[in-house]
Order: C-alpha cells, then structure tokens, then sequence
C-alpha cells in the first residue's frame, strides 16, 4: 500500500475539489483542506427565509439554478476531478459543471448515506458523472462503483478521563425503541451510559424521554465524549449495510464498539475483544467485553480507511 505522502502528491496532482450541501465551517471540510484538499459548500449560504425560496427553485427546476451555487463556480474550471455529495438539491451540478467546463473533468456523484426516494441516482445523468456510494447494497441496485465509507486519521481524540461505559449520538431514524430497550437493559447491568437522541420535538410523556434531546452537538463535542467512554454504540436504521462513521471512529480512537450490524464480521478490522455484536454475542459477557483491553489492529488496516487512501480508490 503507498504511504499518506505519496498519495497527498497525486491527489494534489490531480486537482480535487469536494463540494458538500452542508455548512460552510463543517467539521469534514475543514478537516479536508487540513489534508490539502480544496472543499466548498455546493450552495452558498442565505438567510433563512431565502432558502426556502431557494429549495421551491430547485424543487421546480427553474433555470438560472447556478445563482445558488457557492464559490466554487467561478473557479471550478482549473479541477481536474469534482466529488459531490449526492443530494437532491444538488442533482443538477454535474449536468452545468460538464457543460461548462469546457474539457474533460472527472465528477463524481458520492453517496455517503443510503439513497432515498427523494436523493434517487437515476435522477442524475450517467453521461455527466460516476456514481458511488458507500452502501453495497446501494451498489448492487443502481449500479453503482463500491467505496468504503473514510475517516480522518488527522483528527486527534481530546485527552480525557474514561467516566462512562457507553456512549451514543444520533438522531432517531426510526430506531428509538430499539435505542430505548439497550438503553434499559445497560441500566440493569449498572452500566454508565451517555446516550441522546437528537429529535425536533420532545413529549415529555415519552417513555424515552430522559434520552431525548433537541440541541445539536458539534462534532467537536462529540470527540470530547467519545474520549470519555469505553465503547460506542451504534444502531443501524432498518435496511443499512453500509460501514458507518461510527465504526470507524472505534477504529481510529481505539474504542469499543457495540453494533447491531451483523455484517461488522466480514471487514478486515473485526475482533471479538474489540467489537460486540447484538443478537449475536452472548449479552450477558458484554461487562466483561468493557473491561476486556482493546487488541490493537494493524496500522496498515487503519490506513485503508484514511480520507487519502478513500480519495486514491477512485482511480
């Protein structure tokens, strides 16, 4: 496998420029141009009442679209190759940017969450794009190139104080009673748990409503509490089979992690001391599994996933 430095030249030989519907200070972009890759919001930023006027636009495929696009469209031309992240509201960038270009530019169309019926790939173009997509069942369906899902081995974990057992972060996506039920069963193990579901409204009369939350965590706050605990629980939403963040933070931090996604066994990082599979593992063991120490992981496995070598895979 070539080292990060080798890979950093060619990728900057190549020019790449990543364009993600996201905010402008988000933590994987600023995170990229750290790596010496060039990153914009593909839709530049308005006030409020103006992206929804911005949405109906879009929605409707009014022309002049590009109005709404971010900086990136005035300096777009000297890339060599375009990553978009897939979304609805940006399916038509890859159709301007291959008529304007005025020569060949590699775009990629990249789904880093699971396709929806609102974010479907045949809405985009095959003669304008590659698509890919993180999910292989995703792959399998639509036709799309597999690549893994990335991390950045550039992001350092702040130095804290193990206080918990378990931490969870996410929104609910369906999966608020299977949260709920894991969540009893660690209290009835006197597990220490930190566990929140983000969610835009709150009943109080909820049965999981000590779980709830509506404030957003920055991601940066979310480094601090993984610091803070033994292992990390992931949840997937029903039909996901991709690999997920999650995971890969495990894998870089050197956490614990506990999934229910039984697929967790067939990647090159599995180990039994490292990450516990429910409906699978015998639950009862899974204290012993928090206090057992993590099995380190070759170095070369961990570097597979780093945001250099992910980028490399698309040559």
């Amino acid at each position: 496998m070539e080292n990060v430095e080798d890979m950093r030249d060619k990728i900057e030989q190549k020019k790449v420029l990543i364009l993600s519907l996201t905010e402008k200070e988000d933590y994987a972009l600023a995170e990229w141009r750290k790596n010496g890759v060039d990153t914009d919001i593909t839709l530049k930023d308005c006030p409020k009442l103006l992206r929804l006027f911005r949405r109906i636009w879009i929605k409707l495929h009014l022309p002049l679209e590009h109005i709404w696009y971010g900086d990136w469209k005035r300096v777009f031309k000297k890339y060599d190759c375009i990553l978009v992240h897939g979304t609805w509201m940006a399916e038509r960038v890859p159709r301007w940017i291959r008529k304007k270009a005025g020569r060949d530019i590699k775009i990629i169309w990249w789904y880093w969450n699971k396709v929806t019926k609102a974010d479907h790939p045949e809405r985009v173009l095959e003669q304008d794009c590659e698509k890919w997509s993180f999910d292989q069942e995703d792959c399998k369906k639509y036709g799309m190139h597999y690549n893994t899902q990335y991390y950045f081995k550039s992001f350092e974990l702040p130095n804290r104080k193990v206080i918990n057992d378990i931490y969870f972060l996410g929104t609910d996506g369906g999966r608020k009673e299977k949260i709920g039920s894991l969540y009893e069963q660690f209290q009835k193990m006197q597990l220490k748990t930190d566990m929140h579901i983000v969610t835009d409204s709150i009943d109080p009369a909820d049965s999981y409503y000590a779980l709830l939350q509506k404030d957003k965590v920055s991601y940066e706050e979310n480094l601090e509490r993984i610091a803070q605990s033994k292992a990390v629980l992931e949840v997937l939403r029903e039909g996901q089979t991709g690999q997920t963040l999650r995971a890969l933070e495990c894998l870089f931090y050197r956490k614990k992690l506990i999934t229910n996604d039984k697929r967790v066994e067939q990647y090159e990082y599995y180990n039994k001391d490292n990450i516990f599979i429910i409906g699978k593992d015998d639950f009862d063991t899974l204290p012993a599994f928090l206090e057992r120490p993590f099995s380190d992981i070759e170095e070369k496995t961990v570097e597979k996933y780093d945001c250099k070598a992910w980028l490399e895979r698309f040559w």
